[in-house]
């Protein structure tokens, strides 16, 4: 009788996941039929990047008319030094402008990338200090702002506010206590002015939880930063933006409540990526799952929020909850057009199989529809993985991660969209 149950049990959970993985194909099927035709048309991969053995970082952005890669690279395997290199797109083939002086990162920190002042613009920590360089094309020189060391200094978001840089920084701050007590210290965020580097300005509940702060344009003059906080012992997520010096909430903020669902224990958020179009904001979220077990893995989704100025954020259709893949992703405005770009991945036994997959939303419509097939269909991956989207010239372009099975490593991938006809 027990024979009989557990064979009945476990007849009864093969056709539950039979069930579902028909459905997931299902609903991968009706994304591919309903995806906006056309195509990603690949660039030719700058020749010293085309192992990407020695890249620790990418980004790509447009400045001056002018479509650049920002890498960072490492001269060894033991990433003892670690170079930005800065390429432009001419048209057919990438070259590296030949400045005066290199530029040296810590390692394992994140870059920033900008147009600003009608010039290209990185944001990097080097030796524990903030700096922003920004290329001079006539004399071919680097002008770099440095600022004041900071423990665990990160450089988050690189924005422009008046043609001025804002850099966003986050690091490390130990005199900070949780609210209702618990280990002291933690990832404290502000924003720096450029434009008078001895006055910094902190737009978030001071001091934040997460010290992440995520860049956001709106109508392509005002600064704001998507980022998460505690008041009250209660973690938000808030977008504001600066009006006069002054900053402010645009959303009604996110928490816990909003952010809950049944199929998951949640057990931390972020904010991952925001944009606007026509007084509408739309924010990403890393919604994290409380482990099931002490030191297990955390599964992440991406879902994208949006709303309208002082309204409450409603759950879109831009981003995935997909319990199948752990996601993260970025936005982009671009046109009458919001974008996403996401990244997916799953881990087995045999290590990361990824995917990477570009999204539209329509002004016209309210919804959202895949841009072509996947950017990167589910391959097995051997490293960090990079991915973003910008705009030249009225075209969108992106940047993601392939794998290279020949070196057992990634490479780095550029395209333009293509789309069928000028109805999509």
């Amino acid at each position: 009788m027990k024979l009989a149950s557990a064979v009945a049990a476990i007849a009864a959970t093969a056709a539950a996941i039979g069930t579902v993985t028909a459905l997931s194909q299902q609903t991968d099927m009706a994304a591919r039929e309903t995806a906006i035709k056309g195509s990603w048309r690949r660039l030719p991969a700058p020749v010293s990047i085309q192992t990407a053995a020695r890249v620790e970082g990418a980004s790509l952005f447009a400045a001056a008319n002018n479509l650049y890669l920002a890498t960072v690279e490492s001269s060894d395997r033991r990433r003892t030094v670690q170079r930005i290199v800065l390429r432009r797109w001419t048209g057919q083939r990438w070259v590296r402008p030949a400045p005066t002086q290199a530029l040296r990162t810590d390692d394992g920190v994140t870059i920033q990338t900008a147009q600003i002042g009608r010039r290209p613009c990185v944001g990097y920590v080097y030796r524990s200090r903030p700096r922003v360089a920004c290329l001079d094309n006539e004399k071919q020189h680097w002008d770099i702002t440095v600022f004041a060391a900071r423990k665990g200094a990160l450089a988050d978001a690189l924005l422009e506010n008046g043609g001025t840089p804002l850099l966003a920084q986050s690091y490390y701050d130990k005199t900070w206590t949780a609210p209702g007590g618990g280990t002291d210290g933690t990832r404290a965020a502000q924003l720096i002015d450029l434009g008078d580097p001895d006055r910094s300005t902190a737009p978030v509940l001071s001091p934040p939880d997460y010290g992440v702060l995520r860049p956001s344009w709106i109508d392509g003059t005002q600064p704001c930063v998507a980022f998460g906080t505690y008041q009250s012992g209660v973690p938000s997520i808030h977008l504001q933006c600066s009006t006069g010096g002054t900053w402010r909430d645009e959303i009604q903020p996110l928490d816990s409540k909003t952010l809950s669902e049944p199929r998951m224990s949640l057990g931390g958020f972020d904010a991952d990526g925001a944009t606007s179009y026509d007084n509408r904001y739309f924010i990403g979220i890393d919604r994290f799952e409380r482990p099931r077990q002490a030191g297990g893995r955390r599964d992440v989704d991406w879902p994208v929020y949006t709303a309208k100025a002082g309204q409450p954020p409603a759950l879109s259709d831009l981003g995935s909850t997909d319990p199948r893949w752990s996601e993260q992703g970025n936005l982009l405005t671009h046109g009458r057009s919001v974008w996403s770009i996401r990244f997916d991945q799953q881990v087995d036994r045999k290590g990361f199989l990824a995917r990477i997959i570009v999204r539209r939303w329509d002004s016209s419509t309210g919804h959202s529809r895949d841009i072509g097939p996947p950017l990167l269909q589910p391959s097995r991956i051997y490293g960090p993985v990079y991915y973003g989207l910008t705009q030249h010239q009225g075209a969108t372009y992106a940047l993601w991660t392939v794998p290279n099975r020949e070196a057992k490593t990634n490479a780095l991938a550029v395209g333009v969209w293509r789309p069928r006809n000028t109805g999509q």
